[in-house]
């Protein structure tokens, strides 16, 4: 009696698992978003350029590119998280260009105080003393414990101290957006250092090549591409990726449009003689 007992047992365990499988593997199918301007014929490498900071990605313009990283009591950034914005910035840089990441100060919770805390944080925290070393190019990137709903986002400000402005650019990225995501054996720190390069790609310049721009007005300067980190992060996008993330495989990089903006951009900025003046 025992084998015809398990024979149901085994048809529901299959059953389980073929559903588990379609599950994972039909996302995969799921279509990416319309472009603004769809089409075959490459986007001109003159615009692609006018669209990326030539003071990262351009040679000649810096000579190295700093980033300083502060982050709110309790929200400091992982390894994985600053091991992988090293890499983006290793390997789009120009050539002879040093890259520096600063892990420089953790604030008191008691500096945190809703609303727009982030924006008073940046006018008192950011070291706009590193904005005025000779040809260097940088960016502060402050982690918080909220960002208004948002994973991350970028940001472009004017900090007046002792009589001086400075522009500073850099991006914010929200602790608690993460932390409700990473559960069981979902990993924070890859969470973050997804937000991070992605926010990073739009102090490159990501997304303005309208091939592959998504077309929706609330979701521009973000790719069509649901395989790619400078997508914006909707349902269809996690599901897409949604069996690789239940095995803590995340993306570390941007898609192969996005690669191919930036190396055309370059490309088209060695071959013209004078520099783009940085924006």
């Amino acid at each position: 009696m025992a084998p015809s007992r398990s024979r149901p047992i085994r048809w529901v365990l299959s059953a389980v698992l073929g559903l588990t499988l379609l599950l994972a593997i039909a996302p995969l199918a799921l279509p990416r978003y319309p472009a603004v301007s769809p089409g075959d014929d490459p986007y001109p490498a003159e615009k692609l350029a006018a669209e990326f900071d030539p003071a990262l990605l351009r040679e000649g313009v810096s000579d190295r590119t700093v980033v300083e990283i502060d982050w709110v009591e309790g929200c400091k950034p992982g390894p994985q998280t600053i091991d992988g914005l090293e890499a983006i910035l290793e390997k789009y840089s120009p050539r002879n260009h040093e890259v520096e990441i600063v892990v420089d100060h953790e604030i008191p919770r008691a500096e945190w105080v809703e609303p727009s805390s982030w924006e008073r944080l940046v006018e008192k925290r950011a070291g706009v003393e590193r904005a005025s070393a000779p040809r260097t190019a940088w960016r502060y990137v402050l982690f918080v414990p909220s960002a208004g709903g948002f994973f991350g986002h970028t940001f472009d400000r004017s900090v007046t101290r002792d009589g001086v402005t400075t522009e500073v650019k850099g991006l914010v990225v929200s602790r608690s957006a993460h932390r409700k995501y990473a559960l069981l054996w979902i990993d924070l720190d890859r969470l973050e250092r997804m937000t991070l390069i992605h926010e990073f790609g739009h102090l490159f310049g990501l997304v303005g090549n309208p091939r592959h721009e998504r077309s929706a007005s609330a979701h521009r300067q973000h790719c069509t591409d649901l395989r790619c980190l400078m997508a914006h992060p909707t349902l269809r996008l996690i599901a897409r990726n949604f069996a690789a993330g239940v095995f803590n495989h995340y993306m570390t990089d941007y898609c192969a449009d996005c690669q191919g903006d930036i190396r055309r951009a370059q490309a088209y900025w060695r071959a013209n003689d004078s520099p783009t003046e940085q924006r």
